[in-house]
């Protein structure tokens, strides 16, 4: 059952969701933030009510060519905020799940994707599974630079599956328990 969809044709139709920050809405496309230094922008969708034990989220994002941003974050929990003021794009907000998608290698870390749990506002988590929230890590940068559909998958067994244009990323990577 779908529980949140948008085509971004309207910027007066969020459906529920709120746009923050330099996000925009312009020929049904949200951009997050424009091409320009030390910018933060997010959507914010708000929960469903349904409990599930599973769920897929699907987007298309379109990133630039790297080094001028620090990426992009997918966050689910009680409480993520896309307008808080200690937000960091790359690991985003909240202490539940939070995947990066960081371009940049932000301070002394590395590009890549990472499933942080419990991180809690780290900008420079590393790369190391089982210290600072850090889940997985994958140092694949193909997605800096391209347009690409991802899913990102939740099982009945609290597994992750990052997919980028259908190939996976991270697999099944286990969620803790208090998920």
């Amino acid at each position: 059952t779908t529980q949140y969809t948008n085509d971004f044709a309207s910027a007066s139709v969020l459906n529920g969701a709120t746009i923050s920050g330099a996000a925009t809405i312009t020929g049904g496309v949200l951009q997050l933030t424009p091409n320009t230094t030390s910018q933060q922008g997010g959507i914010t969708i708000p929960a469903s009510g349904v409990n599930a034990d599973s769920y897929t989220i699907s987007f298309k994002a379109i990133t630039g060519g790297g080094g001028g941003a620090d990426g992009f974050s997918y966050n689910f929990g009680s409480d993520v905020s896309a307008t808080s003021t200690t937000v960091n794009a790359e690991t985003g907000s909240g202490t539940k799940l939070n995947i990066s998608f960081d371009d940049y290698g932000t301070g002394t870390g590395a590009a890549g994707i990472r499933v942080l749990y419990g991180s809690s506002i780290i900008s420079n988590p590393g790369t190391t599974p089982g210290t600072n929230g850090v889940l997985a890590y994958s140092d694949n940068t193909s997605w800096i630079g391209t347009n690409a559909n991802f899913t990102i998958t939740v099982d009945a067994f609290g597994r992750v599956t990052v997919k980028m244009n259908g190939v996976a990323l991270l697999s099944n990577v286990q969620l803790p328990s208090d998920y």
